[in-house]
């Protein structure tokens, strides 16, 4: 009896210790899940070699996102320390930027991918067919909002430009807004816009998605030379309707200062001793 409470004694310490291993264990792996968020969204370009290498989904639509911005008809991805399954985050970045993205939906036909496990990394290929040129896609202005928008659609209808590509994020921008405010611009100011225009709108992926490309289409139904000198015209108006009611705003104080001295004149004589 005595030696089984003593080896009872000598198993105490050891269960202790386990269960505090155990408990650090636990610790640490809390620890690493916390950590698993600053990686999210790395795209890391390996120097000189043309390859991104990419550590979860974010990463990888990113780094697919930047051979589309480039317009590289070829790209290879690797990864490493790779959080997901890479063959269906793939096969989802690849739809997401043909489907979703504004630019993919603009410029890419297809994206083909090819993967290839290589001992502890992925090696991702991809043959990028485009629908559009170099030439129209380095035509889009990239801006930040919807007021960035308004104001380059002015500089637009100001110089008589009739194109234009966007791309920006607004949340509850529609086709008529747009046509609303260029026909406001007409309506306020025709010595800057003299006719209203007719304006054709495209929206990529579309007018309901949060980051959207517009491409403008505008004509004004004459030509620049016709449209500035209408203008210039339209100011010259201007300007003399503006002179014209000065000279009348000063002309109708004079006779009401007359007037006033007129009814002043004619109060002081009727008062009695008001005669010399």
């Amino acid at each position: 009896m005595k030696s089984a409470k003593f080896i009872f004694r000598r198993l105490l310490p050891c269960c202790a210790l386990l269960i505090g291993l155990s408990a650090c264990g636990a610790m640490f792996d809390r620890e690493y899940y916390v950590e698993e968020p600053y990686e999210a969204g790395y795209v890391e370009l390996m120097p000189n070699s043309g390859i991104r290498e990419v550590h979860n989904y974010t990463g990888m639509r990113e780094a697919l996102e930047l051979f589309v911005s480039e317009h590289s008809e070829t790209g290879t991805i690797h990864t490493n320390n790779y959080i997901g399954v890479v063959e269906d985050d793939i096969s989802r970045a690849v739809n997401s930027i043909v489907r979703e993205s504004p630019l993919g939906v603009y410029a890419v036909d297809y994206i083909r991918q090819d993967t290839r496990l290589i001992l502890s990394y992925y090696e991702i290929t991809l043959r990028i067919n485009y629908k559009r040129s170099l030439e129209e896609t380095s035509q889009i202005v990239p801006l930040n909002n919807q007021t960035q928008f308004f104001s380059a659609l002015d500089e637009l209808l100001i110089d008589f430009q009739s194109h234009g590509k966007y791309e920006f994020t607004a949340s509850s921008l529609t086709e008529q807004n747009i046509i609303d405010y260029i026909e406001r611009r007409h309506n306020l100011h025709p010595e800057v816009l003299p006719v209203m225009p007719a304006v054709r709108l495209n929206a990529y992926p579309g007018f309901e998605s949060l980051r959207k490309l517009i491409i403008v289409d505008i004509n004004y139904g004459h030509s620049r030379e016709w449209l500035l000198a209408e203008c210039m015209f339209i100011r010259q108006d201007q300007r003399k309707q503006r002179e014209q009611a000065k000279a009348e705003a000063e002309a109708a104080a004079i006779a009401k200062a007359e007037a006033e001295a007129a009814l002043a004149e004619e109060e002081a004589t009727a008062k009695p001793g008001g005669e010399s």
